[in-house]
């Protein structure tokens, strides 16, 4: 038992050492751009916008996880958690696209892909835009005040972040 007790524990030292090394070993900035690069200011207000969406979305999901399966709306809440998760997804790839085309030097690229930002900031500020609808709608016979409450927080962060990409859109002529 004691020899047993002993390997586990110079197994768990050995991971340790090792996921060390593993993090000496690589930079920490492996995404190629450089360290002092910083953000526009429109993808930072998209990841505040994110992050919002995230907060406000764990803090449904704690409130659905405590009344599980017993809520009379367990469904229509469950819409509410799923369309929280679709907009944070959608977001994150405006971000990604947004943030590719700011980095972007060559014009005859940037005029090409300002098309296709154009055409995936207007998918996602309309999915994001049903995905609010969804919420309301899922919301209109809700029981729970505070599941009410916390819905419509996430069902405004997915409008604020479906505006922001409308003003994006129109900012990119």
């Amino acid at each position: 038992m004691k020899i047993k007790h002993t390997l586990c524990g110079v197994s768990l030292l050995a991971l340790l050492v090792a996921g060390v090394a593993v993090f000496a070993g690589f930079p920490a900035h492996l995404d190629g751009q450089d360290a002092n690069s910083q953000a526009s200011p429109d993808v930072n207000d998209l990841f505040a916008k994110r992050a919002a969406l995230v907060n406000d979305s764990d803090d449904f999901n704690k409130m659905l996880q405590s009344l599980g399966t017993s809520s009379p709306n367990f469904w229509l809440e469950s819409q509410v958690a799923d369309s929280a998760s679709t907009g944070t997804v959608l977001i994150a790839d405006a971000i990604w696209f947004l943030a590719v085309y700011e980095k972007m030097q060559c014009e005859p690229d940037r005029f090409t892909a300002k098309g296709a930002l154009k055409n995936r900031l207007n998918f996602y500020s309309n999915a994001l835009g049903a995905e609010a609808d969804v919420i309301a709608n899922s919301l209109a016979v809700e029981k729970s005040p505070a599941m009410t409450q916390s819905g419509f927080r996430i069902r405004d962060d997915l409008r604020a972040a479906k505006d922001k990409m409308d003003s994006l859109n129109a900012s990119l002529k």
